[in-house]
């Protein structure tokens, strides 16, 4: 299977690759499956991202969906669709309109962050350091803000949540939660507000 390797200001089309390796402003006319995706710069893609492990540094339009078993983003990360993956870690800060489903989803916030929806095992919401990324960004609270999230292990910081639903859930500092349920251990940090609690069997 071919490669794609693309540097500086580019546009390539879509199509099946092994590796894909992109550094500078790149535009990829169409959807996209390859074993191996990296970008280092400004790319858009105007179809779906399917690889075997994506990694992006830099900032990423997608006009579709991004499915990859191991997904790093370090930078910004603009999503018209969905997101699904084994492990996801973003470093930096997301607009995804759809849902991220991973058995493991870790955000590092640099800047304020939306997402639809949040399922899979595991997911954890930590402030990060401002980025100078954050200047090109629409003003926003540096928070995350989800209508539902959904997972056994859930810790959560600076995130506005309609609704919170797991078996291990720790609510830290500046959260603001609508409905909560848990169903094994629950912690609420005294700066954030829970409107409504319940334990599944109660």
């Amino acid at each position: 299977m071919k490669d794609l390797n693309a540097d500086g200001i580019v546009t390539c089309g879509g199509g099946t690759y092994d590796k894909v390796d992109l550094d500078g402003i790149i535009t990829i006319t169409d959807s996209i499956v390859c074993d191996s995706f990296e970008l280092d710069g400004v790319g858009k893609i105007k179809g779906d991202l399917r690889a075997g492990s994506a990694k992006i540094s830099g900032t990423c339009k997608i006009e579709g969906n991004l499915e990859a078993e191991k997904i790093d983003i370090n930078g910004l990360l603009n999503l018209v669709g969905g997101m699904a993956g084994e492990q996801i870690e973003v470093d930096g800060a997301m607009d995804v309109a759809g849902e991220i489903n991973a058995d493991t989803f870790f955000l590092k916030m640099a800047h304020g962050s939306e997402a639809e929806e949040i399922l899979g095992q595991s997911c954890t919401v930590k402030k990060g350091k401002g980025s100078v990324w954050a200047s090109i960004l629409k003003a926003r609270r540096h928070e995350l803000t989800c209508k539902n999230i959904e997972c056994d292990d859930i810790n959560l910081e600076f995130s506005a949540v309609e609704r919170v639903s797991g078996q291990r859930v720790a609510i830290g500092p500046k959260c603001k939660i609508g409905t909560l349920e848990y169903s094994e251990t629950l912690s609420v940090h005294d700066s954030a507000s829970v409107e409504t609690i319940s334990k599944r069997g109660e």
